[in-house]
């Protein structure tokens, strides 16, 4: 039978997860991971987190244009160019957790090379703002404190270019970390402190 350490444990990740928390979901990854290889900690973990989710569905405010969303993006048919356009309109929802799920399942499809988003990149106006904010998401993924201010202080014709990168730079950190062996603290430094990887 379950604690309730781990009930409660399964509700506080899964609510700071569906808050935005990287921490967290990094950290539901990580139970995950160790689920499937058979940790009997993690299992049971695992188990708690599924039947809270299960018992608490996070309710979606604009669930059909979100289920749309995900679609394009989990469709290997769809350009590269198509899926950068759908990442475009993410913040109209003002969703947190459909933009960490545009991160999630953009990560499990093709890698995301270094020269792929660079082919992104070339698509915009050299130098121009788009490209800046779009570079900016790249290269500061991971890092929240940064995204939140950056979000609230960008105009609105700029932010959908900000998401894009910022989803796509995750969807490249979570591969590195998951195929290759990269440091958790790739995905966000607060994760690597507080799973006492440093």
């Amino acid at each position: 039978m379950p604690t309730l350490t781990q009930t409660d444990g399964a509700k506080e990740l899964v609510e700071r997860a569906r808050a935005g928390d990287q921490n967290a979901m990094a950290m539901l990854q990580m139970v995950g991971d160790n689920a499937r290889k058979g940790v009997p900690a993690a299992k049971s973990a695992a188990l708690q987190v599924k039947a809270y989710i299960s018992d608490n569905p996070a309710p979606l405010e604009h669930w059909e244009e979100g289920a749309h969303i995900i679609g394009v993006l989990k469709n290997p048919d769809n350009s590269d160019e198509d899926v950068f356009s759908t990442l475009l309109l993410l913040p109209q929802f003002e969703d947190a957790r459909l933009v960490n799920t545009a991160c999630v399942v953009l990560s499990l499809g093709d890698p995301w090379t270094r020269e792929r988003i660079h082919a992104l990149d070339s698509v915009l106006e050299p130098g121009g703002d788009q490209q800046h904010a779009f570079r900016m998401g790249v290269e500061k993924s991971g890092d929240a404190n940064f995204m939140r201010q950056t979000f609230r202080s960008m105009p609105p014709e700029l932010s959908g270019f900000l998401c894009a990168g910022h989803c796509i730079g995750m969807a490249h950190k979570l591969q590195a970390v998951r195929q290759n062996g990269a440091s958790v603290g790739l995905l966000c430094k607060d994760v690597e402190w507080e799973l006492g990887c440093v």
